[in-house]
């Protein structure tokens, strides 16, 4: 991806930024047509967060 640089933000922080935002878009979109089985998990006490743990309490 080749950015230029925004406003006060190097053009280094603003492709990593992009990149980030990408990433978690696509997750997100994943997520909605899968029916958002992790969110219904997280909710019922029986997810994982994004280190592996369990995140029931």
């Amino acid at each position: 991806m080749n950015l230029p640089a925004h406003g006060d933000f190097p053009k280094k922080e603003t492709q990593a930024f992009c990149a980030t935002l990408d990433k978690r878009c696509r997750k997100s979109k994943r997520q909605r047509r899968a029916g958002f089985v992790d969110v219904a998990e997280w909710i019922d006490g029986e997810g994982e967060d994004d280190e592996g743990e369990n995140i029931s309490a």
